[in-house]
């Protein structure tokens, strides 16, 4: 971990932002030579064509959006041609389970509740109900992005309260938003939250979020999904229900991450209401990985977090390549957000990824093809974008 967090907190620098201009969505089935996805997917990569065989099965969606001044330049690829948003869909409009993805928001709006509070920075110590356990918000922002630590997050949901972040979310308009639920712990959706206490330079201040409301089923086309489940052991022979499970579809977090990185123009006013010292700090712990945060890396590599580029394997991240990202897998679901900067080639894009490895079709049984398929295919994918942008970009 950080030996000091509010030193390493003072240090940071702001990073600069670049512009960006976004233009038209290619159809998923469409073999246009200018876009640049579609270049990708129809490469000889055996990762890439294992999936690509029956995109439909996976529930594949891609989508990028590339800056203006990272013209791509080349013979098929012109400046005027390459459509700045590229999308590619095989979901059919069809739920995908969000996992971790959903502490992306969460932890930023967490920060910016900070700036919101009189007293209370992100280094302010708390502690939750009659625990003795003293914890921050810095040092939980860390572990959910260097590890994706549940519990991290789950003590942001309930100092926030469910309630606070949707209405939160909604009012940023990113799109289609629902946080149910918290992760990995009994009676997930509880509405009600504990008392947290934050130790302040004028004594101890108490907060409590809630109750929450009570949400409905998800309105959403396929939320029954698979042939069966796993419940207590036993295999339940129907489609498991996903219609109150957290929704957060990749259009939404695509969005979401422009809002932190908003390319379009230099002077942008931003939706997140942070100071710039929080801001930093936010985002040079998005991409950071494990290891620079005291983690072991045999146990969490740098691919625990980051599956674009080096998710099928043990290796070290390029240090010429800065990804902020998020990462979420459950239930056989894949997905990756993140905004990415090339040092060396001077190259930055947005770019995210979901996909569903489930062949059984049996959800909650631990068998999945994460290693065999849907990491391989992640990290392929995102280094064969990357070199063909290089190739764009000089011409080659």
């Amino acid at each position: 971990m950080v030996d000091s967090i509010s030193t390493y907190y003072r240090g940071l620098a702001l990073f600069g932002l670049l512009s960006i201009i976004i233009s038209s969505c290619n159809d998923p089935g469409q073999k246009d030579p200018a876009d640049i996805l579609q270049k990708v997917l129809t490469g000889d990569e055996l990762a890439i064509k294992r999936v690509m065989e029956q995109p439909e099965n996976y529930e594949l969606q891609i989508q990028l959006i590339l800056p203006k001044e990272a013209a791509h330049y080349g013979p098929d690829l012109k400046i005027d041609d390459v459509p700045q948003r590229s999308v590619v869909d095989y979901s059919q409009g069809q739920y995908f389970y969000p996992a971790s993805t959903v502490k992306l928001p969460v932890a930023i709006l967490a920060a910016e509740w900070t700036e919101l509070q009189s007293e209370i920075s992100i280094i302010t110590p708390y502690r939750i109900g009659n625990d003795s356990l003293t914890h921050n918000i810095a040092q939980d922002l860390i572990d959910i992005f260097s590890v994706s630590d549940n519990e991290a997050f789950n003590r942001l949901y309930d100092l926030l309260g469910r309630d606070y972040i949707n209405s939160r979310m909604a009012a940023l308009n990113v799109g289609p938003f629902r946080l149910a639920h918290r992760l990995s712990v009994p009676h997930a959706a509880g509405q009600d939250h504990p008392m947290y206490y934050f130790e302040t330079a004028q004594g101890t201040r108490a907060i409590q979020a809630g109750p929450d409301q009570p949400l409905d089923s998800l309105p959403v086309a396929g939320t029954q999904k698979g042939i069966g489940y796993m419940q207590e052991g036993s295999l339940i022979e129907k489609p498991m229900d996903f219609s109150r499970k957290n929704y957060f579809p990749l259009s939404s977090m695509m969005k979401f991450m422009e809002y932190l990185y908003p390319l379009d123009c230099n002077d942008c006013p931003k939706p997140i209401e942070w100071s710039k010292n929080t801001e930093a700090f936010v985002k040079t712990i998005m991409m950071s990985v494990p290891r620079k945060q005291g983690y072991d890396e045999i146990e969490y590599p740098d691919g625990y977090v980051k599956f674009f580029f080096v998710g099928d394997s043990k290796a070290r991240l390029d240090p010429a390549l800065r990804v902020h990202n998020k990462v979420g897998y459950a239930y056989g679901t894949l997905t990756d957000i993140a905004y990415i900067v090339d040092t060396k080639h001077n190259l930055s894009y947005i770019l995210g990824a979901s996909l569903l490895v489930n062949e059984n079709r049996i959800f909650n049984d631990n068998v999945y093809e994460y290693d065999t398929t849907g990491l391989p295919f992640l990290a392929q994918m995102a280094r064969s974008l990357h070199e063909l942008l290089i190739q764009a970009k000089s011409g080659r």
